[in-house]
């Protein structure tokens, strides 16, 4: 399934890594339709949920975090460092001035779509913050 790629063989715009998968995993995955690692991240997160919600004892529920963040993690510096060798390739872009050009388009607009997302999420957690929505105890 993960296999090393040979970045010599796709345009510059496709060797770059590509930073925003740290923040914004699913925006990523969905906008260059890697399905199966949309796939992966919706399966941990479901294992964190019903973990979370199971009665399991808290500390099972602790390892059973750490695990999936592990594996979350493993999947998310793979997608920084061969995501958009892989989006060009499912995407099928040709190596020509046409196809680099709607490469960077796509990845300037998930670009934009990802700041937005942050930007309405800073907003969000700011003010909860301001309103005293702070879950105490923490």
């Amino acid at each position: 399934m993960l296999k090393k790629i040979d970045k010599s063989k796709f345009p510059k715009p496709a060797q770059r890594w590509s930073f925003s998968v740290f923040f914004v995993y699913p925006v990523f995955v969905i906008a260059n339709k890697l399905w199966k690692f949309l796939y992966i991240y919706l399966a941990v997160n479901l294992i964190n949920f019903i973990a979370l919600f199971s009665g399991l004892d808290k500390h099972i529920v602790n390892l059973v975090s750490i695990f999936t963040f592990i594996v979350l993690l493993f999947f998310t510096i793979y997608l920084v460092i061969y995501g958009r060798a892989l989006a060009w390739q499912k995407l099928g872009y040709k190596v020509d001035e046409q196809g680099i050009a709607k490469f960077k388009f796509r990845q300037r607009f998930v670009l934009y779509i990802n700041i937005i997302l942050i930007g309405l999420l800073v907003i969000y957690f700011w003010s909860g913050l301001e309103y005293g929505y702070v879950i105490s105890g923490l």
